[in-house]
Parts: C-alpha cells; structure tokens; sequence
C-alpha cells in the first residue's frame, strides 16, 4: 500500500464559526464542503484539513500546526 493524501480532521460542535476560524488561519475559504457538516482545505497536493460537525465528539480531536513566520498571532 502507498499511502497519497493525508487529511487531518477537528471535529467540532458547530461549524460556521469554525470555519470562520480556519479560513481566517488559512487565509482562504474552505476548498471543498463534500457532503453536510464538512468543510475541507487543500493544502498542498498531499495533505488537506477538515472540520467536521459532531456536537458528540467536538473537543475530542487535536492538532500540531508549525508556522515558519507566525508574524501576527493566530485568530481567536
């Protein structure tokens, strides 16, 4: 197996907002929103990040992001 496209995923209770939050942190809308509660950014050609809304599961997910120039502070 060859593994081709990794996406990271934050579940979250509502979704707006969180998009909101990450176009502002990715400086762009989200690029895809494939089925309802979904919102997908395409990163780079291999690597992408979602937001998924589940009330149940929101605040159980975690994620690393390295910034070579953080020259303002991340939104929120």
């Amino acid at each position: 197996m060859a593994m081709t496209r990794l996406l990271a995923q934050m579940t979250i209770a509502d979704l707006e907002p969180a998009i909101k939050w990450y176009a502002t942190l990715f400086g762009r809308d989200p690029d895809a929103r494939p089925m309802d509660g979904l919102a997908e950014w395409h990163l780079a050609p291999t690597f992408g990040f979602q937001v998924w809304a589940d009330a149940e599961r929101a605040g159980r997910s975690t994620m690393v992001v390295d910034e070579s120039d953080w020259t303002t502070s991340p939104p929120g």
